[in-house]
């Protein structure tokens, strides 16, 4: 009677004589790192962990490839930073685990801030002249600009530019890596 081989036994079978490249095996520990340090940064962001245990779990693998860990740390605290939002978390990391000067940070987070409010002002004026024009009027009636086509697209190409923003400064304040 045949023997029946699985899928995996196939695998294994045709792959035996094949092993990585120093390349690939630089790549899988990279990726290996990132996910790790990734789990770390969403426990720590989850409120898991504090600060100083993030530090001390990811010692180790700063260890094996600082770079990567700093890598992964920037791109996920860039990506976190919402302009609406409380940005206290990736900042105490960006500032306390990569090092990087946050001050410019916060000055492209309070120029975004200020323009929309200035902004903001604009579209609602807009918006409620447009209300009268259609003739409706009253101290009950208030633009809401939250469902403003116009509005949610200047919100949302003001956001894409301060991120642009962020990671210029971010490539500024690295040098350029």
């Amino acid at each position: 009677m045949a023997e029946i081989k699985s899928t995996l036994e196939l695998i294994m079978e045709r792959t035996k004589d094949m092993t990585p490249t120093n390349e690939e095996k630089k790549a899988f520990r990279k990726k290996e790192i990132q996910g790790k340090v990734k789990g770390l940064l969403m426990k720590f962001l989850d409120g898991f962990l504090d600060l100083d245990n993030l530090k001390n779990k990811i010692a180790p693998f700063e260890e094996k490839d600082h770079a990567a860990v700093r890598e992964v740390l920037v791109h996920e605290c860039l990506d976190r930073i919402d302009p609406e939002a409380d940005n206290a978390l990736p900042f105490d990391i960006l500032q306390h685990l990569t090092g990087i000067d946050i001050d410019p940070i916060q000055g492209v987070l309070s120029d975004y801030s200020s323009q929309l409010e200035g902004e903001r002002h604009r579209y609602e004026q807009s918006l409620d002249n447009r209300i009268r024009e259609k003739g409706i009027s009253g101290s009950a009636v208030l633009p809401n600009l939250e469902a403003d086509a116009d509005w949610t697209h200047f919100v949302q190409k003001a956001k894409t530019r301060f991120r642009e923003k962020i990671y210029n400064q971010i490539q500024n304040l690295s040098g350029g890596n």
